[in-house]
């Protein structure tokens, strides 16, 4: 409008109010003005009502103060009663708003709203790239908040740089926007401030043959360079580019954008099908406490990059199908988080997060080469390590490749203090050491509540460091389930490992023992097979074992370990031969007896012996007859005792006491092989008469 005194001033009707109040209010914020635009398209509400509606907008506006939020009820008052050309209301109203003058608020809302249009000319010879740089040029100049791609097709044909742009919308509707020479960056803006690019418009119209010919170099369509708050969305991407680079910005965001690329079903892909379509579709480069979420890519390489050490990145509920690299990759960082994602089809990784305190919690991955893996990203530290302090939790795998959930090795160094908790996975078609849950660090390994269905590896977990330096410490392993014909765990090279409450429900053994020392096992158990299995071809030490629960109990190869409380069948333990120093086991028959290991005959051989005194023999009544015995002799009974052997221990007692007791000893003892002795000796010191009674005796093995 350019005479707003002439238009306001002769306001009459419902139709021209709201024409008046769709100019002055997109000077108010663009959320304000969003829902005026949207609430001007509904139809079934009459012109008063939209009134009504609006001003509840304008008393939620947060620019407006009480004060003037007063002010302006009383003006729209004026509106309703039909007096709007009887008061300079609209000077009053643009003072009272922006405490401008008419004169100053016309200036304003003629540069309020660019248009790119506007922008073009002939000498630009068709370079949508150029104009753009005019029209933000002239947004810094005029202070102008947004501006307008109607419509059209653009071609970008030179790489631009705007600097210090601020507080600016790039707004486009069912345009589309190209590039047609292969820049590295189309646009890119430097140290910007709350720059919007909306783009309900898509970027490139690529074909098959076009994404055959580009290269693998990073190339982005908007690059932001040390900008913050900035955001990217609404695009639809169709060509090998990235729609966007942050690089060293703050607190930017990219969300609700999609890609689409050319790339072959899984496994199916050519080398150049592959290179031409694996740049991700927002990429994160270093900075802080960036942002992508809810964006969508599908037949090529990644959804979501970051890396150059980016701090606190989040990326959460972005999709994926079919891709080449990874879902997300985080190729360095740290207290990155990636939360409720899903991918499907994934030649690389899921998630994928390297760096340290990494979160990824509640991301479902299906058909993925590994799920969801961790790593270190940086030199050794003081332990060691390379990465500390991952997690992850709560995720859904289900047919992965190599693993499922892998906390492992980078630049040849193993992480520390990682946790893999609450996960499940299904489908895993890794075999020999390709478990669906792999957990290799050098301490503070806790992997704890996961449950492994079906899969095709040697154990549903490979846990623990490796050799030298390596050996994982002060590690736990805990409430893992498993139902499958192969064991639940497999651990190697540790100290101090406690693994509690793991179960295997199908054919498989429960935890397989490997190089370990100073181990607990406790409550562990298996459904059909031993529940915990130690080789003498992988000796461990220091082992306490207690209340387990298995279908035998292979242990063997242990030194100075005590096994306890466990239940086994008969025989009461199967252990193989060992050598001489590795002794001192203890264990329980499914009775609960205690026996314990001894080394019998030469070469010595592993042996199990009862703990305490066992009965061997209890016999029937032996009649002792009544018999004269000279002064200081005796009288012997013999007494078959089958099992009796030297050394073991007998006891006796009577039905009765004899006659002229108090002048003999009793002594009964194992005479010979299977045969106890009782003798009764004089010892008044003159002959004499013992009487006759009912004995018995009790042989027990001695330890």
């Amino acid at each position: 409008m350019n005479n707003w005194s002439t238009i306001l001033n002769n306001a009459r009707t419902s139709a021209d109010i709201i024409a008046i109040l769709r100019n002055v209010l997109a000077q108010l914020d663009s959320k304000s003005f969003t829902q005026i635009e949207e609430l001007f398209q509904q139809t079934d509400l009459t012109a008063q009502q939209k009134i009504e509606q609006i001003e509840n907008l304008l008393f939620n506006t947060q620019n407006l103060t009480h004060t003037k939020l007063t002010e302006l009820d009383e003006i729209l008052e004026a509106f309703g009663s039909g007096q709007a050309g009887q008061y300079n209301w609209f000077d009053l109203f643009i003072t009272t708003i922006y405490g401008i003058t008419q004169r100053e608020f016309n200036e304003k809302v003629r540069y309020k709203n660019l248009k790119l249009q506007d922008y073009v000319t002939s000498a630009q010879n068709g370079d949508a790239s150029l104009a753009l740089l005019a029209a933000m040029n002239a947004a810094k100049i005029k202070g102008a908040t947004s501006i307008d791609f109607e419509a059209y097709d653009y071609t970008f044909k030179t790489p631009i740089t705007i600097n210090a742009l601020s507080n600016v919308t790039l707004e486009a509707s069912d345009a589309i926007l190209r590039d047609v020479n292969g820049l590295a960056t189309v646009v890119e803006f430097t140290s910007a401030t709350n720059v919007r690019i909306k783009l309900n418009s898509v970027i490139g119209i690529d074909d098959y043959t076009r994404h055959q010919t580009v290269g693998a170099a990073f190339q982005f369509f908007f690059k932001f360079t040390n900008a913050k708050n900035c955001q990217v969305y609404d695009a639809y991407v169709t060509n090998k580019r990235s729609l966007v680079q942050f690089y060293d910005c703050t607190n930017c965001k990219a969300f609700d954008n999609a890609l689409t690329g050319f790339l072959p079903a899984v496994n199916q892909a050519t080398a150049a099908e592959i290179n031409a379509n694996y740049l991700p579709l927002i990429n994160i480069s270093g900075g802080k406490f960036n942002k992508a979420y809810n964006n969508h890519a599908d037949n090529h390489g990644s959804c979501v990059l970051w890396g150059r050490d980016s701090v606190a990145p989040l990326a959460w509920a972005n999709t994926g199908t079919n891709l080449h690299d990874n879902g997300i990759y985080g190729s360095s960082g740290a207290r990155s988080i990636a939360f409720a994602n899903s991918f499907d089809g994934v030649r690389g990784t899921g998630v994928k997060q390297r760096g340290s305190l990494n979160l990824a919690i509640l991301n479902t991955l299906n058909n993925c080469n590994v799920s969801v893996g961790h790593t270190g990203n940086g030199a050794a530290d003081t332990f060691g390590a390379n990465g500390f302090g991952n997690l992850i939790a709560l995720n859904a795998s289900s047919y992965s490749v190599s693993y499922a959930y892998n906390i492992g090795a980078q630049d040849g160094l193993l992480a520390r203090d990682s946790m893999i908790l609450f996960n499940t996975t299904m489908g895993h078609s890794g075999v020999g050491d390709f478990a669906p849950i792999q957990s290799s660090q050098v301490q503070g390994n806790f992997v704890a509540g996961n449950i492994i269905d079906a899969h095709t590896a040697d154990m549903g977990i490979l846990f623990g460091g490796s050799s030298g330096r390596d050996r994982n410490k002060s590690a736990f392993l805990a409430l893992n389930s498993s139902c499958g014909s192969a064991p639940l765990a497999r651990t190697l090279n540790g100290d101090y490992l406690i693994a509690v409450g793991n179960q295997n429900t199908g054919t498989g053994q429960g935890i397989q023992l490997r190089y370990q020392k100073k181990t607990l096992c406790i409550a562990n158990s298996a459904a059909f097979a031993p529940a915990i299995v130690d080789s003498s071809s992988y000796p461990n030490e220091d082992l306490l074992i207690i209340a387990n629960g298995g279908v035998g109990t292979n242990i063997a190869s242990i030194a100075t370990s005590i096994v306890e409380g466990n239940k086994t069948t008969s025989p009461s333990i199967d252990v193989t031969t060992i050598a001489p120093t590795r002794v001192n086991v203890l264990v329980r028959d499914l009775a609960g007896k205690p026996y314990i290991s001894a080394l019998q005959g030469s070469p010595a051989t592993l042996q199990w012996k009862p703990l305490f005194d066992k009965p061997v023999t209890d016999s029937a009544m032996i009649t002792l007859s009544s018999t004269s015995v000279a002064a200081s002799g005796y009288t012997d009974t013999t007494v078959a005792a089958t099992g009796a052997k030297f050394g073991d221990h007998v006891q006796l007692s009577y039905n009765q006491v004899p006659s002229n007791f108090d002048l003999f000893s009793f002594n009964a003892f194992v005479s010979s092989a299977d045969t106890v002795t009782i003798r009764r000796r004089n010892v008044s010191g003159a002959t004499a008469t013992i009487g006759g009674c009912g004995a018995y005796v009790r042989v027990t093995a001695r330890v």
